[in-house]
């Protein structure tokens, strides 16, 4: 996946060159909109902090409540939430909002979605999901974008679902199986090499065993 910059068609300006639309990569909104002059370091940082969307063709832009993907919101059960999601570019064809328990508003991509309700629940977050069949334009079998989420905390708590939280951890698991399985490394150093993938993974299994701990659903 590449770091985009400026989101033009038919060719997306990346770090470390040009590639044809179609070609799947993270689009980086640096500080609310849409640089292109964004550097290696801002990238890094819009995508730490959540500000992107994946997408193998189609622009496909999240406000809640006036805020893009990776913000956080601190409200309370009750507060008003407007969601608007649109989706531009050949394509795509059906528009969804989605939250940590499902669909939440879905429709036509020719036009803005838009849902307005209010926190019924407490910690959430809110992503958008533009879809389509196969077009020419897209070089893969559907045309997809997908948003980074909006998180919605309330009184400082993040969402958490036990469910979410373990389907994590075996994804942790299978992929060390596989990388130690399948993973090509220099003989000399594979042991440290695999070491060090290693202890991320743990450090992340830590982080997800913690989240399933803390989860209230």
């Amino acid at each position: 996946m590449c770091c985009e910059a400026t989101g033009r068609t038919p060719s997306v300006s990346v770090i470390g060159g040009d590639v044809p639309a179609g070609i799947v990569v993270v689009r980086v909104d640096e500080d609310g909109g849409l640089h292109a002059d964004v550097g290696p370091d801002a990238a890094r940082m819009a995508i730490r902090g959540g500000r992107t969307v994946v997408t193998n063709g189609p622009w496909l832009t999240l406000e809640v409540n006036g805020h893009g993907p990776g913000a956080v919101l601190d409200l309370a059960v009750g507060d008003r939430l407007d969601l608007r999601a649109r989706v531009q570019g050949p394509g795509a064809e059906h528009l969804t909002l989605v939250g940590p328990d499902g669909v939440m508003a879905e429709g036509d991509a020719a036009s803005q979605l838009r849902l307005e309700t209010t926190l019924e629940e407490g910690p959430t977050w809110i992503a958008a999901v533009a879809r389509g069949a196969g077009h020419p334009n897209t070089l893969d079998q559907a045309v997809l974008a997908h948003a980074s989420p909006v998180y919605v905390d309330v009184a400082g708590r993040r969402v958490a679902r036990v469910a979410d939280a373990r389907w994590c951890l075996e994804f942790l698991d299978a992929l060390e199986q596989f990388v130690g399985q399948h993973g090509h490394y220099d003989p000399a150093t594979r042991t440290a090499h695999f070491g060090d993938l290693v202890a991320v993974l743990e450090q992340a299994r830590s982080f997800y065993r913690r989240v399933a701990e803390s989860a209230d659903r």
